[in-house]
């Protein structure tokens, strides 16, 4: 198998971010293992001045029930509902760090 050199693979992470799709369904569009573009995603991330760690939370306005929307750093958002017990949403949090 020939390997990639980092010049080759940021177009395709870039891309990935931008992917709406599944990792899955991406990997098999570009021809990639997931654990191969989950080593470059680490590797750039790494490499950038950006902070890591935290997650956004935001309370959904104007929608018939208050949410909580979660950002989780590998791009997944998830929105729960706001009266979700502290102990889930804890939960929540640590599986994005």
């Amino acid at each position: 198998m020939k390997q990639k050199t980092s010049e080759a693979m940021r177009p395709i992470v870039e891309a990935y971010a931008q992917y709406p799709g599944s990792k899955k369904a991406f990997c098999a569009e570009h021809g990639l293992a997931a654990h191969i573009l989950d080593y470059w995603r680490r590797k750039f991330h790494g490499s950038q001045a950006e902070p890591s760690g935290f997650i956004a939370l935001e309370v959904g306005a104007g929608s018939s029930a208050p949410s909580i929307e979660l950002h989780y750093p590998n791009g997944v958002r998830a929105i729960v509902p706001a009266g979700l017990p502290a102990e889930v949403l804890q939960i929540l949090i640590a599986i994005g760090s």
